[in-house]
């Protein structure tokens, strides 16, 4: 098992924590079978941090990091947390629907960690730069798809961020000569956040 340390955590990118059952280790250590590079080698790894042996240079900062992260999942506690994420998802769907956007994805299909956005004839994904420019807010395009994501995830998935991206996203397209109802996307965003699961601190 593997973590997402920094969409799953919260924490930097570059690190993460993996986890073996007792049959993959037994897996691990009764290989025969030279690896296929070393620093692949669990066995290595495990004596790296258990006996002081050397492995690889440790990333003490992306370490830190994970730990800081863990901390505050642990702080929070899970079901907090999940009903966070839920709640501010679901508000900032609604708010960017109440703006005149068009979420991509169907609702039973879409995450609450990212949220897709279709982007408006006359609009192009690359123009978000637009609002990293003039707001200093980050919006990322797509792969090939003339959408635009926002990430809500840990520690930037509370409401005063929901707030902030969502008059950002929607001065933007006004910005870029598109209809919007900004008041209406702020409303709906304090409605649905006022009615939501569970209180966010």
């Amino acid at each position: 098992m593997i973590t997402g340390g920094q969409k799953g955590l919260s924490s930097i990118p570059g690190i993460s924590l993996i986890a073996f059952s007792d049959a993959a280790w037994a897996r691990v250590k009764g290989r025969k079978a030279q690896n296929a590079h070393w620093c692949l080698d669990a066995s290595l790894a495990e004596n790296f941090w258990h006996n002081a042996g050397y492995h690889y240079t440790a990333p003490v900062s992306g370490v830190l990091a994970l730990h800081e992260a863990l901390r505050l999942v642990c702080a929070e506690m899970l079901e907090k947390r999940f009903a966070r994420h839920l709640k501010c998802s679901h508000a900032l769907q609604e708010g960017i629907t109440a703006l005149g956007l068009t979420l991509y994805a169907p609702e039973t299909c879409r995450l609450n960690s990212v949220v897709g956005i279709e982007v408006p004839a006359g609009v192009s994904p690359a123009d978000s730069g637009h609002i990293s420019r003039q707001h200093q807010v980050e919006i990322s395009g797509s792969f090939g798809l003339p959408i635009v994501r926002i990430g809500q995830m840990g520690e930037q998935c509370r409401e005063h961020n929901l707030f902030r991206t969502l008059r950002a996203l929607g001065r933007t397209m006004l910005d870029l000569g598109q209809r919007m109802d900004l008041p209406a996307g702020v409303a709906a965003l304090e409605k649905s956040l006022a009615g939501g699961l569970c209180a966010v601190a």
